[in-house]
Parts: C-alpha cells; structure tokens; sequence
C-alpha cells in the first residue's frame, strides 16, 4: 500500500493538468488526421525490478531479497514487451514477462539455493472517458491529447521455484488468474514529451491479491518515417498467493517488484 499514495498523486496531477492543457481544435483543422483508425503500438521493454518478501516452497521458508543493484548478479534471462491496439477512444492491451533468476539465501544458518522462474501475461479493454484534443500536432501527426481511461481485464500468472536445501532439491509450480481493475491515463506536454501513469489491482481474496502501477515519461520522435516513443519510468507489482501443494504442505509467494523501466514504442 506504500506505493499507492505515488500512484494517485501521478493520476491526479494528469486529471487536473489535462483540462488545463486542453482545448479545442480549429474548425479549419481537417479530421482526416494521423489519430483516427486503428494503430498497432508495439513496446518492447526492460525492466531492472528488484525483489523483496518471503516465500514458502515444499515447507522450507526463505527471504526472497533481491536489491536493484545486485538484480544483474541474480538475472539468467529476462524477455518482456507490450502490444496495444488502439483507435483513439477504445483499446486493448497485452502486456507478458518472463524472468529467470537465482540466488543463495540462509535460513536456520544454513545454505539454500532458490531458483525462480515467472511468467505474467496480463491483458484487458480500456475505454478513454476522458479525451480533450489540443490543436498543436505532436512531431507524429497526432494532436496533443489528454485521456483518462478505466481499465479491466485479467493476469495470469505462472511460478515455479526450485529450493535446494540440506542435499535435497524440490521444486514446486503454481499458476493462477485473477481479474484486474484500474485506470491508465497519459497527458502530452508539448510536440515531443508526454507522461503517463497506470494502476490496477487484482485478486480480491484472501488467497490472491495483487497491486501494480507504474508513471513514465516518453519523447516522441521519428526514425526513418516510423513514430517511436523511448520511456522511462518505475514500475512496481505486489502480489500475493497461497495455496496447499498435494503433500499438504504450504505454498506461499507474498513479494514486491519494484524497480526502473526503459522502453520503446513503435506505432503501426
């Protein structure tokens, strides 16, 4: 919950700047624009999360902490990117990571080896409630916007842990879907710059609950007559999961992803 103050203040800055940006673009300007019809944007990211919380695999309880500055140490491969398909008022998105890394922890003053793998693959609909129009161009052919859109969907989820510990090795999956509900909204700045922030939660159970957000600010520019944004920003995902494995014992991942992210749009 610590991160939901950041996230609000981030929406809310756009809500009330939004209206003040805004206005109404000349009659003469022509609605035959870059901004109408459908557009592809495909966003390939990296995203430097450290790790911190406890987990509990085949009855072993270990620390999972994963500081930034060591996340390259610990990282054997990484692979993330989002889709999103748009036509200026409604969308979609998909949104998929996977992440492989391992580390050495001690629990009772002795060695255990944890090796995770994760896999998020979250999608959903958003609708811009909210959608004031500017009449300067960005250097894409757009005119500058402000948009503020609900958003809901669902994220799977996928988790597999081997812990070695004491000379024995046990492994342990889970996966889980839940649904996701939250907000996204963006605000052009001027022809190059433009921010944005998202939030969501999900699960809302005792047994799975989740929370994510992220705010970043992109330039926009043109390479070869392609429109590409270059982002950066934080990101942060919390999530928690519990269930009981077939031999009875507890399976627990309560842990938060926090960290930068460096991206790249390109519209189709």
């Amino acid at each position: 919950m610590r991160y939901l103050p950041l996230c609000c203040l981030l929406a809310n800055a756009l809500v009330y700047a939004g209206p003040a940006l805004a206005q109404e673009a000349p009659a003469h300007l022509s609605d035959d624009t870059p901004d109408q019809g459908w557009h592809l944007t495909v966003s390939p990211y990296v995203w430097a999360a450290s790790l911190h919380g406890n987990a509990e695999l085949a009855g072993v309880r270990t620390r999972v902490d994963m500081p930034f500055s060591e996340i390259f140490d610990h990282l054997d491969f990484v692979t993330m990117g989002e889709v999103v398909l748009s036509n200026g008022k409604v969308g979609a998105y998909v949104d998929g990571q996977y992440v492989k890394t391992s580390q050495d922890a001690s629990v009772y003053h002795q060695q255990v080896g944890l090796g995770i793998r994760k896999t998020h693959v979250s999608g959903g609909l958003f609708y811009n409630i909210i959608d004031h129009r500017m009449a300067e161009r960005t250097v894409h052919g757009d005119r500058r916007r402000f948009t503020f859109a609900p958003v809901v969907g669902l994220r799977w989820s996928k988790l597999s842990a081997d812990v070695a510990a004491l000379g024995l090795t046990a492994n342990r999956k889970a996966d889980w879907t839940e649904v996701l509900a939250g907000v996204r909204t963006a605000g052009d700045i001027d022809r190059h710059w433009v921010i944005d922030a998202r939030l969501n939660a999900g699960g809302f159970s005792d047994r799975k609950s989740s929370m994510d957000g992220e705010g970043t600010i992109g330039y926009r520019l043109r390479l070869a007559g392609l429109p590409l944004t270059v982002r950066a920003g934080y990101r942060f995902v919390h999530q928690q999961y519990r269930m009981r494995d077939f031999t009875g014992q507890q399976f627990r991942w309560n842990v938060s992803q926090e960290g930068p992210l460096l991206g790249l749009s390109a519209r189709f």
